[in-house]
């Protein structure tokens, strides 16, 4: 079970090879051989129902949710105190659709809290580990999540992207990450931090596996009314690798920000593969200033939106409340037990950007910046059909280590990825190659906003390729799980 996809398992599950209960038990007892090394998992999630009678390939299918879900008559604490005796009331509408898919949720994972953070250590629960090196992160928010997918306890899991936390994780922890355009999947309850950033996204071992489970999560939500308004869209029944031969392009500027010279050689390979399948790869240029103030504008609008979203979280009307001697006491109490450090850091700067004595030299100016980048990538998208690059300057390092890095490196070769949920495009990591001391790297690729197909048709072929031809080492990411959790 360990290795297989969401595919080979239906197949199994169809054909009795094995029934529901025994594929969701002995997903469940890896889970609970490994997560004592990994930290992977905030809470179990009892099953008692294993019907199958679904058409869908979820059917009896073990996941994990991230654990900023929530889920009805379920724990969903966020990784914070401020709810870490939470029994939602209601659910998200992904946690319905599988539902209602007979997929069987059997874990809420670990995150940084409220997905404020980067790493997986802003966490109530502590670190996540990385099933590749245990020394290493995993990677944030999503930590959790794709340490279990790596670790193979589940072939999927969900995530949320509002900077990279879909994306970063899978590059560091060797599977892949996809997150779509911006509002093709509903985030209703889902605790948002940057309404205008936030996605949904997942985590999986094949490009198959992220068709069937978008298939089933696209679509019109009367409950979000940011979701697209047109009809659902099929995105495993029409899957094809592309048969068109595109233009790919890379980003001049951004390629020279990386000073890591093993990145930079895999991305070379990456280039020379694309064009063996037919595709043609051409440099675009952008301002590096645009790319540099991408950061920046980033920090300060999801700040401020996050300190919008969360200002609720007072232990007056919702959250761990602390008692104190007045009103405002509580909820300075309250806030303060409930929230971390970090994330405080984080609501306080939101608050300062936009004080009407600091809103048009922040705030307003990184909007202005938004815009730029916005206009930029309609610039580049008019000319290319995707964009590839590295997906990081670095594999997945020790949290508690300052990996040393030129600013332009740090600044914009780390950061890149963010630029998709500022322009709500859809963007996967794929993983592609192994250092020497056996972890893993990715690429990552990103078409214009609703070109979901494309980048799921195109990514379809880019692996087919390296399947049949063991190109870059791909083929070692798709038959094994990560060795320090065997």
């Amino acid at each position: 079970m360990h290795k297989k996809t969401i595919i080979d398992l239906h197949d199994d599950l169809v054909n009795k090879r094995i029934s529901p209960k025994e594929l969701i038990d002995s997903s469940i007892k890896h889970m609970e051989e490994v997560n004592g090394k990994l930290n992977a998992i905030n809470s179990f999630c009892e099953i008692s129902d294993y019907d199958i009678d679904s058409d869908s390939y979820l059917a009896g299918i073990p996941y994990a949710m991230k654990d900023l879900a929530a889920t009805k008559d379920i724990l969903t604490t966020s990784s914070s105190h401020s709810l870490e005796n939470f029994i939602p009331p209601f659910s998200a509408t992904i946690y319905n659709k599988f539902s209602d898919c007979k997929a069987k949720m059997v874990v809420k994972s670990n995150l940084d809290e409220y997905g404020m953070g980067g790493l997986n250590i802003n966490s109530i629960y502590g670190r996540t580990h990385n099933p590749y090196n245990l020394q290493r992160g995993t990677g944030g928010s999503s930590g959790g999540s794709v340490a279990l997918v790596a670790a193979g306890c589940v072939p999927f899991a969900t995530g949320t992207d509002t900077g990279d936390s879909v994306r970063r994780p899978a590059a560091y922890c060797g599977v892949y990450g996809f997150k779509p355009t911006w509002g093709v999947i509903s985030r209703y309850g889902i605790f948002p931090y940057a309404s205008s950033y936030d996605h949904t996204g997942v985590f999986t071992r094949c490009v198959d596996d992220i068709a069937i489970l978008m298939e089933e999560l696209n679509g019109p939500d009367e409950n979000d009314p940011t979701t697209m308004t047109h009809p659902k869209e099929y995105f495993f029944k029409d899957l094809k690798p592309t048969d068109k031969k595109l233009k790919i392009g890379y980003l001049k500027e951004l390629i020279e920000s990386f000073d890591n010279e093993l990145v930079l050689k895999q991305f070379d390979e990456t280039v020379e593969y694309l064009k063996s399948l037919g595709h043609e790869v051409v440099e675009v240029n952008i301002s590096k200033d645009i790319l540099r103030c991408n950061r920046g504008s980033y920090h300060i609008i999801t700040n401020v939106e996050g300190a919008s979203n969360l200002a609720n979280l007072n232990g007056i009307g919702f959250g761990e409340r602390v008692t104190g001697d007045s009103v405002d006491d509580s909820i300075i109490k309250s806030r303060s037990y409930g929230l971390s450090k970090y994330s405080i850091a984080r609501l306080v700067i939101g608050p300062m950007s936009s004080l009407e004595a600091n809103r048009e030299k922040y705030y307003i100016q990184a909007k202005k910046v938004r815009r730029l980048i916005i206009n930029e990538f309609d610039r580049i998208y008019k000319d290319v059909d995707i964009l590839v690059a590295p997906a990081n300057n670095s594999a997945a390092y020790d949290p508690a280590v300052t990996v040393e890095m030129s600013d332009d490196a740090r600044l914009i070769a780390e950061n890149h990825l963010s630029i998709g949920n500022a322009i709500g495009a859809p963007s996967i990591t794929i993983p592609t190659h192994f250092d020497d001391e056996g972890l893993p790297y990715a690429m990552t690729f990103m078409a214009k906003p609703y070109d979901d197909q494309l980048v799921l048709d195109f990514a379809k072929q880019f692996e087919n390729g390296l399947l049949k031809e063991n190109y870059l080492g791909l083929q070692s990411f798709y038959n094994v799980y990560a060795k320090e959790v065997k």
